[in-house]
This record gives C-alpha cells, sequence and structure tokens, in this order.
C-alpha cells in the first residue's frame, strides 16, 4: 500500500526529500510588499508651482490637493472619492451623521405625506387583509369564529379589528415613529 499513487499520494521519485523545502527559493530577502512600496512613493516629495510659487510637496498631499481642487471645481467623482476619503479616514463631523429631532414644519409634511399613503392603502383595501405572520390567539374570538363550523348558507362570523396606531404621543408609520405634539 506504501506504494499507491493517487489523491494526496504523488509518485515516490516526485516527493519531497526529506529536509528539502517545498520553495526551495523562497521570498527574496529585501522583497517589499505593496504596502512598503504605497507607503514610499505616497511620502516621497514632488516639486508644485502653487499661486506661481514652486514648493516641494509630498505626493500624499498632491493627490488630496488634487481631490480637493476637483471636488471645487464641481467633478462628481472627485467629489464622491473624497468624500469616501473623509469617511475612510473618520473625519466627518459626527454631527452630520445623527438624526436631529423634525421641526413643527416637517411633521407637518410627514402627517400630510402619512395620510395620503393611509388613504390610498384604504383605497386598495390594504386595510382589509390579514397579516401573514399574525396568528391569533387561543382566547380570541378569531379563534372562535375558527373553530366553530360554519353552516352552508351561513356568513362566517366577523373578526374584530383592533389598531392601535398611537402609543404613548407616538404613531408608527412605515417603521419609523413620528412624534406628535
Amino acid at each position: 500500500m506504501a506504494n499507491k499513487v493517487g489523491y494526496r499520494s504523488p509518485p515516490a521519485q516526485s516527493r519531497f526529500k526529506k529536509g528539502q523545502s517545498g520553495n526551495p527559493t523562497g521570498r527574496r530577502k529585501g522583497a517589499r510588499s505593496f504596502r512598503t512600496v504605497l507607503d514610499e512613493q505616497m511620502q516621497d516629495t514632488i516639486e508644485l508651482t502653487i499661486s506661481g510659487r514652486k514648493r516641494r510637496v509630498k505626493t500624499i498631499d498632491a493627490v488630496i490637493m488634487s481631490l480637493k481642487a476637483g471636488s471645487i471645481k464641481g467633478d462628481p467623482r472627485q467629489q464622491a472619492n473624497l468624500l469616501r476619503a473623509l469617511r475612510d479616514a473618520d473625519l466627518l463631523n459626527a454631527e452630520d451623521t445623527t438624526t436631529k429631532p423634525l421641526t413643527r414644519d416637517e411633521r407637518a409634511i410627514l402627517r400630510n405625506y402619512q395620510a395620503r399613503i393611509l388613504r390610498q392603502a384604504e383605497a386598495v383595501g390594504w386595510f382589509d387583509r390579514a397579516p401573514v405572520d399574525d396568528k391569533p390567539k387561543p382566547d380570541s374570538p378569531a379563534n372562535a369564529a375558527a373553530a366553530a363550523p360554519v353552516k352552508p348558507g351561513q356568513p362566517p362570523v366577523p373578526v374584530e379589528k383592533k389598531e392601535q396606531p398611537f402609543v404613548d404621543g407616538i404613531q408608527r408609520f412605515g417603521g419609523a415613529y413620528i412624534e406628535h405634539d
């Protein structure tokens, strides 16, 4: 069985000899990684003419100045790249990412939008449909009505709808909560 050749058993003559490396040349000493080369290139200084004066700046500074200039000129790609760089460096203000309380006008706009959406949903009969994951509780009238046999020609027992849109002055709407005055 020792001479078996197949999956994970190469022929004896092609196997590595004892003490011999599988990668004899290996990584050369002093070989630099991509990150090392990139860091060195970004730290190199170049000469730029800024406002008619020659200045020596690091390459990384020149790249960022170029991004900034393109963004100011209105180039959308440069703006997107600059914003991505700022976000990656965590330099965007925390205030820009947090939500602020809605103003009275904004709440009025949301209430009008909510009323319009609710009218549209009512018009198409959205509220007449039962949610898919809504399971009646054992002691609920819906469960009792479902358990009672329905005789032919007899209308089914109506199921009471329980709506609770307002909870402590806050109305749930479309996954968001809207405060009411």
